[in-house]
C-alpha cells in the first residue's frame, strides 16, 4: 500500500481556546495547526509504513535532539509495537547537529552526542528529525553517515515544511506537510520557549516579530535603491562640476583673446560677450 501523505492546508487553523494549554504561555500563540491526537495517530500509522518498508532487518534509530525528542520517543513505542514479532532488535542513538553553513552549501556540520559514528557503520539507519525546510542540514548528515559505512539510510521527519528546498533531501516518512508557517511545540521551539507542549501551534510571538524583520528588510532594501541612485546623482553632478569648469576656462581664454584684440588692433577672433555662469 502506498505509504499517505497528510497535507496541513495553509489556512487551517483551531482556536486556542479550544485546547488545554498551559498558562505560562497565554497569549504566545495564535492557532493551533496540528492536535496531539492527530500526531498520535500519524506516528502510530507512520510506524506501520517504516515496519513494512524496512521489515524485520536490523535497525539502529538515530535521533536529531533537540526538537525530535517527543517526536522520536513517540515513533519508538508504536515501532516497538510494529516490530513486536521481529525477530531483529532495535538501537537508539542520539546527536546534536550544527551546521556551518555558507551561501554556496559548503560548510560542515559538526556531529556531537555518539562517541564514534563508526558504531554506526554496516547498520541500516532511520534518521529521525523534527523538520525539513531548507534541507541542507539534514543532507550533509546523510552524507556523513553514508561515508562513514551506514549499509543504508531512511528519514522520518515529523513536519516537512512547504518551503523552497537549497538541497533536495530525501523524506522517506513523512507525518505531516505544513504551510511556510511559524510553528511551535511538540519539540519545537523558540527561543527555547514551547518544547513541552503537546500540540503544534503558530508562535503569535514569533510571528510578530518575523513582521518587524520583514519590514526592517523591505526598508533595507528601499535605502539601498536609495544610497544606489544618490551614487548615481553624485556622479552626475561631479560631471556637471567638470563641464563647468571647462567652460569656464573657455571663456577666460576667449576673454583673453578678446582683450589683445582691443589692445592691439589685430583681429584674432570674432566674440560675442558670454553669458555668465551660475554655480551648481
Amino acid at each position: 500500500m502506498a505509504q499517505a501523505r497528510v497535507v496541513i492546508p495553509d489556512d487551517f487553523e483551531l482556536p486556542v481556546g479550544a485546547f488545554d494549554i498551559p498558562r505560562c504561555y497565554d497569549g504566545d500563540l495564535s492557532a493551533v495547526v496540528i492536535s496531539e491526537g492527530m500526531i498520535k495517530d500519524r506516528v502510530r500509522r507512520l510506524a506501520k509504513d517504516i515496519h513494512q518498508t524496512i521489515g524485520d532487518e536490523p535497525l539502529a534509530l538515530l535521533c536529531v535532539l533537540k526538537g525530535s525528542y517527543k517526536f522520536f520517543t513517540a515513533l519508538v513505542d508504536e515501532l516497538s509495537n510494529a516490530r513486536y514479532n521481529c525477530p531483529e532488535p532495535m538501537t537508539v542513538d542520539f546527536i546534536r547537529v550544527r551546521s556551518y553553513e555558507d551561501q554556496a552549501s559548503t560548510g560542515k556540520i559538526e556531529i556531537m552526542g555518539m562517541s564514534n559514528l563508526n558504531e554506526l557503520k554496516d547498520k541500516n539507519v532511520l534518521v529521525v528529525d523534527d523538520i525539513s525546510d531548507t534541507g541542507r542540514t539534514l543532507d550533509k548528515l546523510l552524507k556523513t553517515l553514508i561515508e562513514t559505512g551506514v549499509k543504508k539510510t531512511w528519514t522520518a521527519l515529523l513536519l516537512s515544511k512547504k518551503v523552497k528546498r537549497f538541497v533536495e533531501v530525501a523524506e522517506d516518512f513523512v507525518a505531516f506537510d505544513i504551510p511556510d508557517k511559524f510553528i511551535v511545540g511538540y519539540g519545537l521551539d523558540y527561543n527555547q520557549k514551547f518544547r513541552d507542549l503537546n500540540h503544534i501551534c503558530m508562535d503569535d510571538t514569533n510571528l510578530k516579530a518575523n513582521n518587524i524583520q520583514s519590514k526592517s528588510a523591505f526598508l533595507d532594501e528601499q535605502l539601498k535603491v536609495l544610497n544606489e541612485e544618490k551614487k548615481a546623482l553624485d556622479q552626475i553632478l561631479q560631471s556637471l562640476r567638470h563641464q563647468k569648469w571647462a567652460l569656464a576656462t573657455e571663456h577666460e581664454r576667449l576673454l583673453t583673446l578678446q582683450q589683445h584684440q582691443d589692445q592691439t588692433g589685430v583681429s584674432v577672433i570674432k566674440l560675442e560677450e558670454k553669458p555668465s555662469l551660475t554655480s551648481l
